[in-house]
């Protein structure tokens, strides 16, 4: 029997790309797939790339957009936290699963 209490409050992790850029615009830590892991928390989306890791927590999240490109979707994290970098970027295989478990921990995703 699966208890849905903690399968809800469980973190998810999805492999991929990811791109981090600071806020003079050049590009600071990039990694195609599948040097990219980003893990959904009820308090953080936590990206590591490579080996450098980000966590932005839940509060700093504005929006997370979405778009699709064949069949990747590139999730940018919209935050106002100036400790971290201006741009997030995530990539990652499929659509469906990645925007549901984010909207499933209550992100706002456009």
């Amino acid at each position: 029997m699966v208890d849905k209490q903690h399968s809800a409050i469980s973190p998810r992790c999805y492999i991929g790309g990811g791109r981090i850029r600071d806020r003079a615009r050049k590009v600071y830590f990039w990694a195609a797939w599948p040097f990219a892991r980003l893990s959904i928390t009820p308090d953080s989306l936590i990206l590591r790339i490579a080996w450098k890791k980000i966590s932005i927590p839940r509060g700093s999240i504005t929006c997370i957009v979405a778009r699709r490109y064949l069949f990747l979707t590139t999730i940018w994290i919209i935050h106002n936290a100036l400790e971290l970098p201006a741009e997030i970027e995530f990539e990652g295989v499929g659509r469906q699963g990645l925007i549901q478990s984010l909207k499933s921990f209550n992100y706002h995703v456009q």
